[in-house]
């Protein structure tokens, strides 16, 4: 821990002035040290009170993402290595090259994205400070063939976030978007380091829309943004409280996924905001495709489809369709 992130620690925990010369003795470092501390700290957007003989106090907290901030509030949630990066290839890219520098979970968030990425390779659009692009690197204690199951936990865990904080009507497409108004606000892509019957780790990638008000003329009709979507347009949308809501309840799933190994404690909630379930979907895949009623979801996370004849099957890949949305008419 830097000597920055150990002077922020004590000041947020502190309700009052905390002394130069405190610091200097819990940090193990000089005054001048303090000080350079506290000029970083402020560079990155805190306002803090200095007086003479009473110390150094937080008066207000940065606005944007501060990765101090974000490692002071993520490590009591269970993340050893968190970081922030103005702008990066991708952050799932990042989270596979820190998986093998030590043994714990990490959190990796950029305000830009180069080499974005989505399901089957497609390119993820990640413009400089519009959107919210963020990889969960995990040690789960799974066979495997679970980890597809932490793609349903992860979309529900941001359905959840964006109705609690901006009131917006979010619904799950499965397995791994979030849509508003049949529009695409978020997409997730689960990735999977593993041996024949052992997880080495997982990495959930999470990318959210959020400042976006124009999208390039191939998706304009089927994207949109949590500003777009939220009834207040003078109301400003901070990352800081979406990143720690969405790990507040990926914390609250895994829990209880990691003792039960299946979705059977989420599925009625999951299926209330998937809409997928009780509408037209089109099924695609590499041999056939049909049209059926989207029934619900195994305690795997499988879609159960009923198609036209009656016979319902369990859908685990391929492309999903959902009548009126993405332009499936």
């Amino acid at each position: 821990m830097s000597v920055r992130e150990k002077v922020l620690d004590m000041l947020l925990e502190s309700n009052d002035f905390v002394s130069g010369e405190y610091l200097s003795e819990q940090c193990g470092v000089t005054r001048t040290s303090v000080w350079k501390a506290i000029k970083k700290l402020k560079e990155d957007g805190f306002e803090i009170d200095s007086v003479n003989n009473k110390g150094y106090k937080i008066l207000e907290y940065p606005d944007g993402l501060v990765e101090s901030l974000l490692f002071h509030d993520l490590k009591e949630k269970g993340f050893e290595d968190v970081k922030l990066f103005d702008s990066i290839d991708s952050t799932n890219l990042e989270a596979k090259r820190q998986a093998d520098s030590f043994k714990g979970n990490g959190i990796y968030i950029a305000k830009e994205q180069t080499l974005g990425k989505g399901r089957r390779g497609r390119k993820w659009e990640s413009p400089k400070g519009t959107g919210h692009y963020m990889s969960i690197l995990l040690r789960p204690d799974i066979e495997p063939s679970g980890a597809s199951m932490l793609t349903l936990i992860a979309g529900l865990a941001v359905c959840k976030s964006l109705i609690d904080l901006y009131q917006i009507e979010a619904r799950i497409k499965w397995p791994n978007d979030i849509v508003v108004h049949g529009k695409k606000l978020c997409g997730i892509l689960t990735e999977m380091n593993s041996e024949v019957d052992y997880v080495n780790y997982v990495i959930v990638g999470i990318g959210i829309n959020v400042y976006q008000q124009i999208f390039p003329d191939e998706i304009k009709g089927m994207a949109t943004s949590i500003s777009l979507e939220i009834e207040d347009k003078s109301r400003d949308v901070y990352k800081h409280p979406l990143v720690l809501k969405i790990i507040d309840y990926m914390n609250t799933y895994l829990f209880d996924f990691y003792k039960s190994k299946d979705l059977n404690f989420m599925k009625k909630e999951y299926e209330s905001l998937c809409v997928n379930i009780s509408g037209d979907i089109r099924i695609e895949s590499k041999n056939e495709g049909y049209i059926g009623t989207g029934m619900g979801i195994t305690e795997t996370g499988l879609l159960i489809v009923e198609k036209e004849n009656g016979e319902q099957v369990e859908v685990n890949s391929g492309e999903v369709s959902v009548r009126g949305i993405y332009g499936y008419i």
